[in-house]
This record gives structure tokens, C-alpha cells and sequence, in this order.
């Protein structure tokens, strides 16, 4: 049974009296409306019929009078659905589940139930133990990507175009490559929830490009600027113990998709049987990131790097690195204002922007009991306020919808997020192996780049090697 509004009932209350006295002259029976959400006390006039001696006469006769009549309406106990969420360990579900008190006084006839959160490592499993057993949530969260497309052959999830359609859910201002990310076969399998553009930002710090005489980032700067800047920093800074860097990267999957885009290259071909890094375009793109760690040495090698990338850029020892939004938000809390940030330049003027659609999603499982009350939880959680609130809280990016990332309150606290805006828009997410051995083919991308990171290889030695292992996984 949908769920219904506190509007909707007094609303149909309403209409029940109404009927009821209106009626009244042609029956007796008395009929009021039975979903009632408090305590409702009225007059009505029941018309009935009476035997009276007529005084003076010995006749006896029959007349209608109108009696008033008090009518209570007690509250009706209605059966509450419990909608039982499997979720991920992240700052998502965590506002999820402050939010869904709201929900609740929203709908009380739907109670909102969380599983024992777990973290990426062992969620497929459990997910997988919990549907064996026959005890899967109604909602579960899923990222955009392979396993996405796991649920979609196993049945995990059931196709939202129906209830969509019955809801009238409007999706015009869902990012569209969040959207796309969400279908299978042309049906929508899940309802994003909050996407972003990947490591498509490139964090700076005034300071120390200052303290070499470069201009910060600007929107008419290509890849080559970024390497010219990252050289001026690292020549006049390299003598600082520890020494400065210009720039650093890795080239670990996914965070390197962006990059990797910029030169239009790509790991698969569109249908995902083959793979593309072999081309000249990801030749290009690995010889950039080649030279910047060993021809220019702009970046550190990985002996020289002392944690992560973003560990040295926040302890002052990179002058820019690239992150997605979040990471961006959480480099400047840290920073102040001497940490800034911009898009990735394209590889040419007006060249395409680096972008990868990444996020997580809302779906209702195969087996639930309830889909229609759990897609008004993906509602009322996907829509534009929440993703503002999402934000604004602290929890994770302006949810999947345009209109959340370019709202006042949120360009006022983060203003690059408009640009980010301008390229989640198209943004389209990773490509899959068609066999879904992603996680194989990533195995021997990380193993591969390793070696080339080290200088144990060169860019097409590289990028032969790779294609050749995956595609050898792909024939499969």
C-alpha cells in the first residue's frame, strides 16, 4: 500500500462527512471515513422516525424528526511497514540515518530499519550471504560499476521503470551520466543518490606557487602548463629538506580515469572486449605521467613519496595534486586559504574535460515485500534538499542533481562546485570488461604501472603489456 500524507487523509476525512450529510435524508446508516490520523469529534443529524399520540384525538400516527448525533472518530491503528536498509560504512549512510526520523514523521506508517553497516571490502559478500539466505533489505545501496552490473545478471535488484512510471518521478535533473550509470539494458536498476566527477579537480597551494613566481591555475591552462608550473616549483624548491614537489600523481584506477580522459584514451573500447591503452591516445597519456615522474621529475617516484599524494600535498610538500570534490573540501579545511583549487586542464584548448561519473546509488531488492514504500525513501532521500543538506553537513557530495550542486547555500561554502556541476553533467562512467573480471583487469593495470612508475619500463612497453594480460582475461 502506498503510503499516505498527513494532506492526503484529511483530505479524504473531509470528503467522508460531507457524503455523510448530504446523504442523510435518504439513509439511516451513517457512514464516516475509516483511516482516521487523530481523534475527531462532530455533529451530524440522523433523520429518524417516531410513533406520537396526536393530543385531544385518539389517533396515533408516525412523524420524521432530526436528532442531532455526536460522532467520534478514533484514531485507526494502521499496520507499519518496516523498510529494512543493507548499507555501506560511509558519511552517506551515516545522513541517512539522521535523516530518516524526518522520513518517518513524513510517513508513520513506515519505519526505517539499518542493517550493521560494512565497508566496500566485504559488502558484495554480505550482500550476497544475506540474499542466499532470503533475508536481503528491501533498499541496498550500490555503487555505480561492476557490481551494478553482477546484480543486474543475478536478479539481485528489480528494473524501477514501473514504479517510476507510476510515481511519476521526474529524473530531468538527475546529472544524465549518473542516470546512465544506473541503467542496465535500457531498464534504470537503481536511482542515484549522490555522484561526482572524480579526481577531475587540481588542488593547489598559493604559497608555494607564489614563492616561485607562478600565477595560479587558470581556465586558459593546458597539461603542458601544469607541467611547466610543477617545474618552476620543483627546480626552486628541491633543495628544502624534505624536498618540494610541483606535482603528484598515481596512476591507480579509478583516480586516474580523469586524467587518463583528458587525452581521450581509455581502458576498454565501448562494448568492453578488447583492450584500448594500446592506442596512441593511452601511449600519450602514459608517457605524461612517465615524464613527469622521470624525464622532468616534477612529481615524486614512488620511493621518494612518503604516503599518499594528498598526505604530502597537506603537509605542504606538493604544490598541486589532483582530487576529486570531497578530498578537495577536505585539503582545503585543512590548508585555509593558501589551498585553492580549479578543474583538470584539457590536454588542449577547449579539449574535452576529464571526468569520470562516480557515485552510489539506491535500489530495491528483487524480493521486498514493500517497493512501492521503499521507493518513497529513494525519493525523499534523492531529492534536491537532501543533496544540499548532504553537503552542507559535512556527509558527502551535493547529492546526483544539478540544481543541489549549483544552489546559493552551496556555491556560497564551496563555489567550485558549479564547475564540477558543468562536467558531472556528461560525465560518463568507467567502462566494464564484458565479462565483468574487472577486478582481474584492474589487478594487472596496478601491476603493470607499478613497474612503470619505478622506471623498470617505458610507456609502450607498458601499455603492451597491459593490454595484452587483459586482453588474454577478456577471451575468457
Amino acid at each position: 500500500m502506498k503510503g499516505l500524507t498527513r494532506r492526503h487523509i484529511l483530505r479524504a476525512l473531509s470528503l467522508g462527512c460531507f457524503a455523510a450529510v448530504g446523504s442523510a435524508c435518504a439513509r439511516r446508516v451513517v457512514e464516516v471515513e475509516r483511516v482516521v490520523e487523530k481523534e475527531v469529534t462532530t455533529v451530524i443529524t440522523e433523520i429518524v422516525r417516531e410513533t406520537v399520540i396526536v393530543e385531544g384525538t385518539p389517533k396515533v400516527v408516525e412523524r420524521t424528526i432530526a436528532v442531532p448525533m455526536v460522532v467520534t472518530a478514533q484514531p485507526t491503528q494502521r499496520p507499519t511497514v518496516a523498510l529494512v536498509v543493507d548499507a555501506l560504512d560511509y558519511g552517506w549512510t551515516a545522513f541517512g540515518r539522521a535523516m530518516a526520523p524526518a522520513f518517518e514523521e513524513m510517513f508513520p506508517a513506515i519505519r526505517v530499519e539499518w542493517r550493521a553497516t560494512s565497508n566496500w571490502s566485504t559488502y558484495p559478500r554480505r550482500v550476497a550471504t544475506l540474499r542466499a539466505a532470503g533475508q536481503l533489505g528491501d533498499v541496498v545501496e550500490v555503487p555505480f560499476g561492476a557490481l551494478l552490473s553482477q546484480w543486474h545478471a543475478q536478479e539481485v535488484l528489480q528494473p524501477l521503470d514501473a514504479i517510476m512510471a507510476d510515481e511519476h518521478y521526474d529524473t530531468s535533473g538527475v546529472f544524465r551520466g549518473a542516470l546512465s550509470a544506473c541503467t542496465r539494458e535500457g531498464q534504470v536498476m537503481a536511482i542515484p543518490l549522490l555522484t561526482h566527477a572524480g579526481d577531475c579537480l587540481l588542488t593547489y597551494r598559493r604559497s608555494l606557487l607564489d614563492a616561485v613566481g607562478v600565477e595560479p591555475p587558470s581556465r586558459e591552462w593546458v597539461l603542458q602548463d601544469l607541467l611547466e608550473a610543477a617545474g618552476a616549483v620543483t627546480r626552486g624548491l628541491c633543495a628544502e629538506k624534505p624536498p618540494i614537489y610541483g606535482y603528484g600523481d598515481s596512476y591507480r584506477l579509478p583516480a586516474a580515469y580523469p586524467l587518463m580522459r583528458a587525452f581521450g584514451a581509455e581502458l576498454f573500447d565501448a562494448e568492453g572486449r578488447s583492450c584500448t591503452i594500446q592506442s596512441a591516445e593511452g601511449v600519450v597519456f602514459l608517457r605524461w605521467l612517465y615524464d613527469a615522474m622521470h624525464t622532468d621529475s616534477v612529481a615524486p617516484r614512488p620511493h621518494e613519496a612518503e604516503g599518499s599524494m594528498a598526505g604530502m600535498f597537506a603537509e605542504g610538500r606538493l604544490a598541486m595534486v589532483r582530487a576529486d570534490l570531497m578530498g578537495y573540501v577536505s585539503l582545503q579545511h585543512l590548508g585555509g586559504e593558501d589551498v585553492d583549487g580549479a578543474l583538470l586542464p584539457p590536454l588542449v584548448v577547449e579539449g574535452p574535460p576529464g571526468a569520470v561519473a562516480e557515485g552510489v546509488a539506491y535500489g530495491i531488492s528483487a524480493r521486498s515485500p514493500h517497493p512501492s514504500e521503499a521507493f518513497q525513501w529513494i525519493r525523499f532521500m534523492c531529492s534536491r534538499e537532501m543533496g544540499v543538506q548532504m553537503f552542507l553537513r559535512g556527509y558527502a557530495e551535493p547529492g546526483c542533481r544539478a540544481a543541489s550542486w549549483r544552489d546559493p547555500r552551496v556555491l556560497e561554502r564551496c563555489p567550485l562546485c558549479a564547475r564540477v556541476a558543468d562536467v558531472a553533467e556528461t560525465a560518463a562512467a568507467e567502462r566494464l570488461p564484458w565479462n565483468l573480471r574487472h577486478a582481474e583487469c584492474l589487478s594487472v593495470w596496478h601491476a603493470e604501472t607499478e613497474q612503470l612508475a619505478r622506471g623498470a619500463t617505458t610507456p609502450e612497453a607498458c601499455a603492451a603489456a597491459v593490454a595484452s594480460r587483459i586482453d588474454a582475461l577478456l577471451e575468457g
